[in-house]
């Protein structure tokens, strides 16, 4: 039996998913996989997904965000499975063959990292990075990605190691840490919860890992975009979907800085952070965007009430005693 779940989450997406899915089932050792779906409109969903042998299809009535329904599997996967890994894996992401042992393997020889990471490239063109190692930025509020839209290859994409972040596209987790720290902060719908839930690992003492031989292909924005839509920049003004990045975008980096920016790192924020998005607005302006502009002020806004509620843990898993150290 598998030492790993992966949970991926589904919103309007089936023939992605259903890829997924496909390059999971093809591995030598493949994992125990748990679908959960957002409360799909897409035709067919439900019937399709829950009729593949194997896997366990969760149907969610409605939207819960990307990291509710991921708790939703993984607590799921600590209730009915005995696992020591859970792989947190996009639907528009497929594996290769050797992905996941690489990642496997890692955990097993590196007992302080929490999670390992793969090296994520373009599905449309694997020869383009789309993540390798990441950095928190306490300036913007979020991470940046060296060598993103590089070369795959490149030296710096190829170098293992320590990494500031871990994302959420696609990461191995140790089922301890996540018992320690709790799954993914359910006030974060959509966008900037994996910076989060890095932040907080690397705040309890465990490493997050960057292994450049595990590989996989993501064909980004797939749960928003259309099949006949190009891959367009998150905040270009030609952005069909511009309004719903900026909202979620704005709020939740708000949201995280507000969490855990202290010191040094508030005041960098503070100053960085306007300087960051001025310059964005007046394009916005100019471009008779004012969808954008509503929907950054909206997301200021609901910031100052999202703030006021707690961290949920959503797994409510018992604790272990378990440290860094001793990766058990």
């Amino acid at each position: 039996m598998s030492r790993t779940v992966c949970i991926t989450v589904n919103y309007n997406g089936l023939d992605d998913t259903v890829r997924c899915i496909e390059s999971l089932l093809q591995l030598s050792d493949p994992p125990h996989i748990v679908v959960v779906d957002n409360g799909s409109s897409e035709k067919g969903t439900v019937e399709k997904l829950s009729g593949i042998h194997g896997i366990k299809f969760i149907a969610l009535g409605e939207n819960f965000g990307f990291g509710r329904a991921n708790n939703i599997g993984i607590r799921w996967a600590f209730e009915n499975l005995d696992c020591e890994f859970v792989f947190l894996l996009n639907n528009d992401a497929t594996v290769k063959p050797d992905t996941l042992s690489h990642l496997e393997l890692l955990l097993d020889k590196n007992g302080a990292a929490g999670i390992a990471t793969p090296r994520i490239v373009f599905a449309d063109n694997p020869t383009v990075l789309w993540c390798g190692r990441g950095n928190i930025d306490f300036g913007i509020g979020s991470v940046i990605l060296p060598g993103h839209m590089g070369l795959a290859d490149a030296p710096q994409a190829m170098l293992e190691g320590d990494t500031e972040f871990a994302c959420g596209c696609a990461m191995l987790i140790r089922r301890s840490v996540l018992e320690q720290v709790g799954g993914f902060d359910p006030r974060f719908f959509m966008y900037e919860e994996d910076v989060e839930l890095s932040i907080r690992v690397r705040n309890t003492g465990w490493k997050i890992w960057y292994v450049p031989q595990a590989i996989v292909a993501h064909r980004s924005q797939g749960s928003l975009r259309k099949k006949e839509e190009r891959n367009i920049g998150r905040f270009n003004p030609r952005n069909p979907h511009l309004a719903f990045y900026l909202y979620h975008t704005i709020l939740n980096r708000l949201l995280n800085m507000s969490i855990h920016a202290r010191g040094i790192n508030a005041l960098n924020f503070l100053v960085v952070f306007p300087m960051y998005w001025f310059p964005r607005l007046i394009i916005y302006v100019l471009h008779g965007k004012w969808v954008a502009v509503v929907a950054i002020k909206n997301g200021v806004q609901d910031y100052f009430a999202s703030r006021k509620q707690p961290f949920v843990n959503e797994l409510c898993c018992a604790q272990r005693g378990i440290s860094p150290e001793s990766g058990r």
